[in-house]
């Protein structure tokens, strides 16, 4: 699912990483999820955070470990990380955080 992709407005493509997906990943629920997180100058280093990095993130607003991250991203960044957790706790109700 992506939250965000590029386009003439923005430079982000934001989207759960299904290449993280496997059997283990299953068996492991919310911790093993994981949202790719890609600005259009810097997506060849293809950065990828898990569902517990993605909520200390939210917890401290601090997304400086983001490549590409500005202050003008920090709404955007900020509704898809949300939605992220959302859509995750979503898929595992049944699963500890």
């Amino acid at each position: 699912m992506a939250y965000a992709r590029y386009g003439q407005d923005c430079d982000w493509y934001i989207f759960w990483d299904a290449s993280a997906d496997s059997d283990q990943s299953i068996e492991q629920g919310r911790a093993s999820q994981r949202l790719a997180i890609w600005h259009k100058a810097h997506r060849a280093k293809g950065a990828s955070f898990s569902y517990l990095q993605i909520a200390g993130m939210l917890r401290s607003r601090d997304y400086s470990e983001i490549p590409g991250y500005t202050v003008q991203a920090h709404a955007l960044i900020s509704t898809c990380l949300d939605e992220f957790i959302a859509d995750v706790d979503a898929e595992e109700p049944s699963r500890a955080k």
